[in-house]
């Protein structure tokens, strides 16, 4: 493990938010549970655990 690790599932999609050239990327998204079921996959542009990912180190707790 290299760094922070978020406990929240994540899955690898296609992401429409960000196209190129009218093509979905892969990236990977963070799988967010509704409270009347089923999930929402995250906006990694705005979501705390893919900046938690990206910036924070292993062990870390808190920013």
């Amino acid at each position: 493990m290299t760094g922070y690790m978020s406990p929240i599932a994540a899955a690898v999609q296609p992401n429409y938010r960000n196209r190129v050239d009218g093509d979905a990327v892969r990236e990977r998204l963070h799988l967010w549970p509704r409270p009347e079921g089923g999930i929402d996959p995250c906006n990694p542009i705005c979501c705390r655990e893919c900046e938690r990912e990206r910036t924070w180190k292993e062990g870390q707790a808190y920013g």
